[in-house]
């Protein structure tokens, strides 16, 4: 917090706030170094007085930043502080230790409504959906969490029997759960059946492969927001999303977001052409596919770095889509991407030059790590 006050980087407190989001702070107090004690409501509010300030230095990427962490802060359903949500939507009186998740439920709410900006306007929405989601699925997010942590201990057993082909393609490109392959705490959860889980062992050691592919064709349908409006959706929509507006036509947002953080926990080759080419080739919104890079970054295949280099080449591309290309490289580190990274060090926008900056730094590590020197 004290460093995102000081800094003139937006590249450094857009990332400043990032973190204080996958802390999740709980209403517990915090002690400092010094001594003294903070309560969470101290951070959150800190985020939303910067979240509504005027001043130049709050650049509109720091603002959905700060947005997705109270989105972040206030997903986990196990922090004993709920909204509380009627049938009909609207806010019920609660007791008072909840009254600050209501406050910022309401605080969202009114910026996915009238924000000016963009890419602030549908952070708001995201993290305004995130609290909805969470607070309508509080059980079973509860009981996959406990089912997710010991069908992976099973997983582990050796006296499952499966086939040459499962155990090639999933044992390359499925993640075993949503917590062992990526520890961040994403802007949406990934879509899940807690039936038939196709594309996560959660709760089977391994799934079908084409059934993991008929999934994926399914996701990449949300994720390009494809399905007409006269059609019926799919079965993998669950409908617990909040009645948000629709980017274009047909899906909210936040479930376009389920199903590309589902596309990247499956990690298969089909997985990630899909983003890829959607990264490159989405015209609906620049947060949408600052989303896709920073996901193909988390991914950190080669397949990834040419749809990443393309995005970082593109000047025409939004600037916050540009840097999370230009770190997504750095991590990938590959030396085509180094060359990318090395081509836009002078770039006339200052984040994504800082960023490239960056990327060759995390290029250089990363690499020798790899190598192991």
């Amino acid at each position: 917090k004290e460093a995102a006050t000081k800094t003139t980087s937006v590249l450094l407190e857009h990332e400043l706030y990032y973190n204080l989001g996958q802390f999740q702070l709980t209403g517990k107090p915090t002690k400092r170094p010094d001594g003294t004690v903070h309560e969470a409501d101290d951070i959150v509010r800190f985020l939303m007085d910067l979240i509504v300030s005027v001043a130049p230095r709050h650049d509109s990427i720091s603002r959905h930043e700060a947005l997705e962490a109270l989105g972040a802060i206030f997903a986990n359903p196990s922090k004993g502080i709920d909204i509380i949500v009627s049938e009909e939507g609207k806010l019920q009186q609660g007791d008072s230790n909840k009254s600050l998740r209501r406050e910022v439920f309401e605080f969202l709410d009114e910026l996915a409504k009238n924000e000016r900006i963009i890419a602030v306007r549908q952070s708001a929405e995201l993290a305004r959906d995130r609290l909805l989601h969470a607070d309508a699925n509080k059980e079973r997010l509860e009981l996959k969490a406990t089912h997710v942590k010991n069908n992976w201990l099973a997983s582990q057993r050796d006296d499952v029997v499966t086939t040459k082909e499962e155990q090639n393609y999933e044992s390359k490109w499925v993640c075993p759960s949503q917590v062992h392959c990526h520890m961040s705490v994403d802007p949406s959860p990934a879509f899940d059946d807690e039936e038939d889980d196709a594309f996560l062992r959660s709760y089977k050691r391994f799934q079908n492969v084409e059934q993991t592919r008929k999934r994926v064709s399914e996701l990449a349908r949300i994720l390009r927001n494809e399905l007409p409006l006269t059609e019926q959706a799919p079965t993998i929509v669950e409908g617990e999303s909040a009645g948000s507006s629709p980017v274009s036509a047909n899906y909210v947002l936040f479930d376009r977001y389920r199903a590309m953080f589902s596309l990247r926990n499956i990690e298969s080759p089909e997985a990630i052409e899909i983003l890829s080419e959607s990264l490159i080739s989405d015209k609906s919104c620049a947060l949408f596919r600052h989303e896709i890079a920073f996901v193909l970054g988390q991914i950190e295949r080669s397949s990834c770095e040419k749809a990443l280099i393309a995005c970082l080449d593109n000047l025409k591309e939004a600037g916050m889509v540009r840097h999370e290309a230009a770190i997504a490289l750095g991590g990938i580190a590959q030396p085509p991407g180094l060359s990318s990274l090395e081509k836009h060090l002078s770039d006339r926008d200052t984040i994504v030059a800082e960023s490239c900056a960056a990327g060759i730094e995390m290029h250089t590590y990363w690499s020798r790590f790899n190598s192991g020197a």
